[in-house]
């Protein structure tokens, strides 16, 4: 790692924290404008891709490599029972529908992540070694044609989430128009579609 792990994520915490903030206020209107709307969105993805990778490489470093495939397992399918419980949560039992409202309650679980990432006792630190980026993504690119097997499965992951991903942003127009169904019946979907993940 190039920056101090805890730092970076705590830093991406924050800006997500405080755009989504933004995105619940913004669509508290009903006609919110969309350029702000796709900009918010864009800082907030960009915080999550820096996030993840950094989340990743902080694993080893909380658990061991000993616990870490059983670690690896947990996040992953912690990650996809959120995605059932959640909605479940707040859409069938609290009847929260409106975006405002869902959005502020997402900005207010980052609060949650920046707690524990800051409680939490790890070796954050870069490495002593530094390799300037572009010589790193050569090496990775190295690595993966070294072994066929890692090599498929990161050609494979990536088109996948590039080509295939797109339904999940399909499915409430899907449950309305197709299914003659309303916001429950998304819920119902998409908690479905967490529970097969998970």
């Amino acid at each position: 790692a190039t920056f101090d792990r805890k730092r970076t994520m705590i830093v991406c915490a924050s800006f997500q924290t405080v755009f989504s903030a933004l995105l619940a206020i913004l669509a508290m209107g009903g006609d919110p404008n969309e350029v702000a709307l796709v900009g918010l969105v864009f800082v907030i993805g960009t915080a999550g891709a820096i996030n993840a990778p950094t989340a990743q490489a902080t694993m080893p470093a909380i658990v061991g490599r000993v616990d870490l495939p059983a670690a690896i397992s947990l996040s992953s399918a912690q990650m996809n029972t959120s995605r059932v419980i959640g909605p479940l949560i707040a859409g069938l039992l609290l009847g929260v529908d409106h975006p405002s409202t869902i959005f502020a309650i997402n900005s207010a679980t980052y609060l949650f992540v920046i707690a524990s990432v800051a409680l939490v006792e790890f070796d954050s630190l870069p490495t002593a070694g530094w390799e300037p980026p572009l010589a790193r993504f050569r090496s990775g690119i190295a690595a993966a044609r070294a072994d066929r097997v890692v090599g498929r499965v990161l050609v494979t992951v990536s088109l996948y989430s590039l080509c295939s991903l797109i339904f999940i942003y399909q499915m409430h127009p899907f449950a309305v128009r197709n299914l003659g169904g309303t916001s429950r019946t998304f819920t119902l979907v998409f908690s479905a579609f967490g529970l097969g993940a998970a």
